[in-house]
């Protein structure tokens, strides 16, 4: 990818378009990026579409439902993280034939079939576990603590959890797609899902369905991703079984060790980045959870599209290591991060703009975020967690988490401080948690890049 200022700028459509056809663009980082600027327009559309539809305290819930679905890294436990590294560094000693076919030395082939079997038992258990868990628990959350009757709520939030489990069974395969090189692919699913699944919401929407709408796009996910796994991992299981396995891959031995420590990181990513809606929800009331849960969803979104540059090179870290390619990794890593760190710097300083000028206009979506010095702490944590996602992605190629105690212990720290802070208000909240972000998660985080990884020799 040729260093020019155009492309470390966020491009528009018909600048991905002639780019791609002229080969100047990564295809797998155009696919990508495809898909993450139309999630990003969706919604923005249905950020302003809300407003207009669901009363404040049902926004309130419908952000609170986003909260405590993102439970389910209690359930996948990082084991999708690791699927990408695990299946790069096997795919790292294949190559593929003419019909597009995986082949070469029949250990690596077979130690992927072995990791297939593996992962649909676990996810098989993982999303039934999820299902069943959090169906009462979100009752019981609700009923005590909601405004609303059972009847607007209820079966809404046990179709968006049903749906969830299924997405939750289908994300390792698509990791697997993710770690077999097929980055591209798995966007262009993505992007299918996502034009389907916001039209459908926003016709709902229309129509006034209230909170019906929230297990729209999962809903359309599963439907999509069963129709396109339903080919794409036949080929790859009938080719490994007939080798006979003659090696499978041990959990305990090989993934666990990694896994443990992962999976820690994950829960406590979890108090991190989720945790806030449920207590606002709980504390300041649904209004107040309502916008929060918006704003963070905003710059949700802006960090995915951000770190389209490095999730798209995922895959390239794994092999560039795996070949003890060390110089050309560092290179690749620190382009990928600095196009990723200035279009997240651009999207997130324009929306904080807009909003500016929306607040000074009297518009109603103004109304419904969260208040200037919240979206001023956002844009910190956001810029922040570029890098420290960056990073993490980078060392995490290698097969090992040493975010872990990094992780654990910023878990702890935000679960605390949310849940003293959150019966304060909501700016307390915020505050605090981008003054643990910037002077605790950062620094942390990069003392360990630099001094494990990023000059460690091949």
């Amino acid at each position: 990818m040729p260093k020019t200022e155009a492309a470390m700028q966020l491009p528009g459509p018909l600048t991905l378009l002639r780019a791609a056809w002229s080969r100047r663009f990564d295809p797998h980082v155009f696919f990508t990026l495809l898909q993450r600027g139309w999630t990003i327009v969706a919604g923005g559309v249905t950020l302003l579409m809300l407003p207009s539809h669901l009363s404040p305290v049902e926004q309130g819930y419908y952000y609170a439902f986003a909260g405590l679905i993102a439970m389910q890294a209690f359930f996948d436990l990082g084991f999708n993280s690791i699927i990408i590294q695990l299946v790069s560094h096997e795919v790292s000693h294949l190559s593929r034939d003419g019909e597009g076919r995986l082949k070469g030395p029949s250990v690596h082939r077979s130690r992927l079939a072995s990791l297939l079997s593996m992962l649909r038992h676990w996810y098989r258990i993982a999303g039934v576990l999820f299902f069943v868990f959090l169906c009462p628990a979100g009752y019981i959350f609700f009923q005590t603590k909601g405004a609303l009757s059972p009847a607007l709520w209820l079966g809404p939030w046990v179709l968006q959890l049903f749906f969830t489990a299924f997405t939750l069974y289908f994300s390792s395969f698509l990791a697997v797609s993710e770690g077999l090189g097929q980055v591209g692919e798995v966007a262009k699913l993505r992007l299918r899902q996502s034009m389907l699944g916001y039209a459908l919401f926003w016709l709902l929407l229309l129509g006034d369905a209230g909170l019906w709408v929230a297990p729209v796009l999962p809903a359309v996910g599963a439907l999509l991703t069963a129709l396109w796994l339903r080919g794409r991992h036949n080929d790859l299981r009938i080719e490994a079984d007939a080798v006979g396995q003659p090696m499978r891959i041990s959990w305990y031995h090989e993934i666990f060790p990694f896994q443990w420590r992962i999976a820690l990181s994950w829960v406590s990513g979890y108090f991190i980045f989720s945790f806030f809606t449920p207590m606002l929800f709980l504390h300041q009331g649904p209004v107040d959870a309502g916008r929060v849960g918006m704003t963070l969803s905003i710059f949700s979104s802006v960090t995915i599209l951000g770190l389209s540059w490095v999730s798209a090179k995922v895959p390239d870290f794994s092999m560039l290591i795996a070949r003890g390619q060390r110089e050309e990794l560092n290179r690749l890593f620190v382009s990928v991060l600095r196009k990723s760190f200035i279009a997240t710097a651009v999207v997130s300083v324009t929306f904080v703009l807009a909003v500016t000028v929306l607040h000074a206009l009297d518009f109603t979506f103004a109304n419904r975020v969260a208040s200037l010095p919240v979206l001023i702490c956002m844009t910190l944590v956001t810029l922040a967690n570029t890098v420290i996602f960056s990073t993490a992605a980078y060392m995490r190629a290698h097969k090992e988490e040493p975010m872990l105690w990094n992780s654990v212990c910023m878990g702890i720290a935000v679960l605390t401080t949310v849940w003293i802070f959150s019966q304060v208000s909501v700016l307390a909240t915020m505050a605090t948690y981008t003054v643990l972000v910037l002077g605790l998660g950062l620094p942390w985080t990069l003392l360990i890049f630099f001094r494990r990884y990023y000059n460690r020799k091949a």
